[in-house]
């Protein structure tokens, strides 16, 4: 879901309506949200929508480490020494690629160390809110980025870090949370309009 706006728009588990409406159809697997809130004017929202694919009971040391991250708190152990988001640019113009080496490049990093983070939990799913603007360096790389997507091919990865237990091992090995690509995307050209719950939007 790409939507462009005056505003922020925080939360779209709430404010989408067919994505509320898919999270709370029976039988739906559990689905974890992405949504990165792009600097504007015009403000974008990115929302990545995962559905749980590994059924609960099959890996259990995952099991008990995400339902920390789910259910715990917004702090050190429980959250943001926790998601880890691991970039990777398989295809880029040449000047996109330098300027984002000035910057530091597109490495791992631990989003909670870097940017404001919201966390929104619902019966059926939880929303992680990743605030670009609040960091001038990930401000100035979306920049980049943004304005050059359609000639872009960007893998995305997340993990939940390891390594908070007193035990260590008692959280390896880690996996892989979820995935996926942007290929060629143009936000400018299919952004999506549609009627969003802007009630308690600042």
């Amino acid at each position: 879901t790409r939507r462009s706006s005056d505003l922020p728009m925080p939360h779209m588990a709430k404010r989408s309506p067919k994505l509320k409406a898919a999270i709370n159809t029976p039988g739906m697997p559990f689905t974890f949200i992405v949504t990165w809130l792009i600097p504007g004017p015009p403000h974008y929202t990115v929302s990545i929508v995962f559905v749980r694919a590994i059924p609960e009971g099959q890996d259990p040391k995952f099991d008990k480490l995400f339902k920390i991250f789910l259910d715990g708190e917004d702090d050190v152990p429980s959250r943001r020494a926790r998601f880890k988001f691991i970039p990777s640019i398989v295809k880029c113009p040449f000047l996109v690629s330098a300027a984002l080496r000035t910057l530091g490049g597109m490495r791992p990093v631990i989003i909670g160390n870097k940017l404001e983070n919201q966390y929104y939990r619902g019966k059926n799913y939880m929303e992680l809110v990743i605030n670009i603007s609040s960091s001038k360096v990930a401000a100035s790389i979306t920049h980049i980025c943004t304005g050059t997507l359609k000639n872009m091919i960007v893998d995305l990865g997340f993990l939940l870090e390891a390594g908070h237990e007193p035990e260590f091992e008692n959280e390896l090995p880690e996996r892989m949370l979820c995935c996926c690509r942007f290929k060629n995307c143009d936000l400018k050209g299919s952004a999506t309009e549609v009627d969003f719950d802007v009630s308690d939007v600042d």
